[in-house]
């Protein structure tokens, strides 16, 4: 415990000169015992390249570790590892199956991703109906990207019947957020709405 107490400290300049390697050493050594916010952690910084350089395989061997032990963020971010195939091979099969287990805990990004793999027809079957679904559960948990994949569901009647207005709802929902560059989209909705 006191090994993370220490990279965090180190990490968050609390009381200490920040540092990355030393924050590296010791979430290293707490990860070595098997913590696993300390994976986490040191996933993160491999796959950043704080405090060492930049190991996208490294960063994947040690979400997993963490993701074994029930880590939603690490079974998120192992889902999104092997679909992009980041420090990994690309695998879509075990990305959906990272992204069940993260949404299985809640994990409202992983929610959003289930949504797009369903769009896309990635690793599962294509299913518009499906993925609206899982763009719902995206949203209600206030997940922008799942506002903005919600808009262009209704926009394009993918799993519903096309509605502007619905679509220009998700629309606006996601424009404050500054992720989405979505001001085009809400002119045009409009003016078809208008018209």
């Amino acid at each position: 415990m006191r090994n993370i107490i220490s990279g965090e400290c180190i990490i968050q300049e609390t009381g200490v000169e920040q540092n990355d390697t030393q924050a590296l050493y010791w979430f290293k050594q707490a990860a070595l015992q098997g913590h696993c916010a300390s994976q986490e952690r040191l996933a993160y910084m491999y796959g950043n390249g704080k405090g060492c350089r930049k190991n996208l395989s490294l960063a994947a061997l040690w979400y997993k570790k963490s993701a074994l032990q029930e880590s939603s963020y690490s079974q998120y971010q192992m889902g999104y590892c092997y679909y992009i195939g980041k420090g990994i091979k690309q695998d879509y099969q075990q990305a959906i199956y990272w992204f069940r287990k993260a949404a299985d805990q809640g994990d409202d990004d992983a929610y959003n991703s289930i949504g797009w793999m369903y769009k896309c027809g990635h690793g599962v079957e294509q299913n518009y109906s499906l993925a609206l679904e899982w763009f719902h559960k995206s949203a209600e948990c206030n997940n922008s990207s799942g506002w903005y994949n919600l808009g262009c569901m209704y926009r394009d009647g993918h799993g519903t019947a096309q509605d502007l207005q619905q679509a220009l709802y998700w629309f606006k929902k996601a424009q404050p957020t500054g992720k989405w560059n979505v001001d085009e989209e809400i002119r045009k909705l409009e003016a078809q709405l208008h018209a």
